[in-house]
């Protein structure tokens, strides 16, 4: 005789894999310490490099000033302006990522633990079956 029940679980626990279970197991091959750290890292990698490449065509666009700086010796108050400015957008950047990601991880988790729950339940009724 079928079981609703089993059925149900066992419907649910398909499209949590097929949907947002290949995710969340990524996610879970990690601590959460590490997930956040890999994330803020990678955050890190491509805001420099984002920077870097809007600082270079803002040097571009003004070259004329910048050399007229450089003749003045004033290139350390335009240097010091710069990374005023990458530090000021860098810190609530990589505070955003965390957070983004600790919700992500944490989410993730959540649903793995009740993801594990549905398998014991199943595995459960088998054993009370026999």
């Amino acid at each position: 005789m079928l079981n609703t029940n089993r059925i149900r679980t066992m419907t649910r626990m398909a499209i949590y894999e097929e949907q947002e279970g290949v995710e969340d197991l990524k996610v879970n091959g990690y601590f959460l310490p590490d997930y956040l750290i890999s994330k803020a890292v990678g955050s890190f990698v491509t805001y420099t490099i984002a920077f870097a490449l809007y600082t270079a065509a803002y040097w571009m666009y003004h070259f004329e000033d910048i050399l007229t700086i450089v003749y003045s010796g004033q290139l350390n108050v335009v240097i010091a302006d710069f990374l005023r400015r990458y530090t000021r957008f860098l810190v609530p950047y990589l505070l955003l990522t965390v957070l983004v990601y600790l919700f992500r991880g944490m989410s993730a988790h959540k649903r793995i633990r009740r993801y594990r729950r549905m398998i014991k339940s199943l595995e459960d009724s088998y054993e009370e079956e026999e």
